[in-house]
């Protein structure tokens, strides 16, 4: 069982945002980076402790711990990135892991699962396998967000809370040499976090002790991402498609698939950006 009745409140003194060290980008200029970080309440959380925030003008909200936060990013560009990619992680004394619609649906990383989930041209949205990237996060549970200004056409809805705006008269652009980003980022609810282990309310006492140190960063990564022209999307469903029924073909076949698959259908992603987001704070309360 979980340990409920905490009363903690937190009070913001202190946002801060520095690009990452050593970032040497021919297309962001890194002192341009700006970051709006803030929690917000989560309607679908219905079980978590309840912590109290006060902002910096003094307002007061309400969320469950673990909680969800807007993300607003900016920033100047050199070259105008079409189709940025994000990758992003909480660190509180050590990485909180980030709720994901991958989650939700238990399904396990492969190459072929990581290029054919949700191969549409609108919401096509594997892991990046760029190698700076991956070597940066390596060990990391990060958030994952596409088409953050495009329209999300797809059956499951639920996935857009992820990665669209919530408030529907913000801005967002990639069209600009000034770049506007939204997103939500999302731990786990308790539920999720009791299925994904065993040892959670160990895992959760350990997230309140980082909490009293009164540090939250967010690690944000931008990619620009290559766009993938129509034929070549229809190509890739088509070989996505027959993977699925990969009973019917010979192994040679599902060989050669394979290596097709991976080389035309992995993403052209080049890292751009980096840059890190802490909010420092107060906190008040019975532990």
């Amino acid at each position: 069982m979980f340990i409920n009745g905490k009363d903690i409140t937190i009070a913001i003194r202190e946002n801060i945002t520095t690009p990452c060290p050593n970032m040497d980008s021919d297309v962001v200029d890194s002192d341009s980076i700006k970051f709006n970080f803030k929690p917000i309440s989560d309607h679908n959380m219905h079980h978590g402790d309840l912590v109290t925030v006060i902002s910096q003008d003094g307002k007061q909200s309400k969320l469950r711990f673990p909680g969800c936060y807007k993300v607003d990013l900016s920033f100047k560009v050199k070259k105008i990135i079409r189709n940025p990619y994000i990758e992003a992680y909480f660190q509180m004394g050590t990485n909180l892991p980030c709720q994901t619609f991958e989650q939700r649906t238990s399904k396990t990383f492969n190459n072929i699962h990581n290029i054919c989930t949700n191969i549409t041209y609108h919401n096509w949205c594997p892991q990046s396998l760029n190698n700076e990237l991956r070597g940066i996060v390596q060990g990391k549970n990060t958030c994952k967000f596409c088409n953050l200004c495009g329209t999300l056409i797809d059956e499951e809805d639920k996935i857009k809370k992820y990665i669209t705006n919530m408030d529907k008269n913000a801005e967002c652009d990639t069209s600009k040499d000034k770049q506007k980003l939204s997103f939500k980022m999302c731990t786990p609810s308790q539920s999720e976090l009791r299925n994904s282990n065993p040892d959670v309310e160990n895992k959760m006492s350990e997230y309140w002790n980082y909490l009293k140190q009164g540090i939250l960063t967010v690690v944000v990564h931008v990619v620009d991402r290559g766009v993938i022209s129509g034929s070549k999307m229809k190509q890739c469903q088509r070989i996505c498609s027959t993977n699925e029924n990969k009973n019917a073909v010979s192994e040679g076949y599902t060989t050669k698939m394979f290596k097709t698959l991976t080389k035309l259908c992995t993403p052209k992603d080049k890292y751009v950006a980096c840059a890190y987001h802490t909010m420092k704070f107060d906190v008040f309360g019975d532990f």
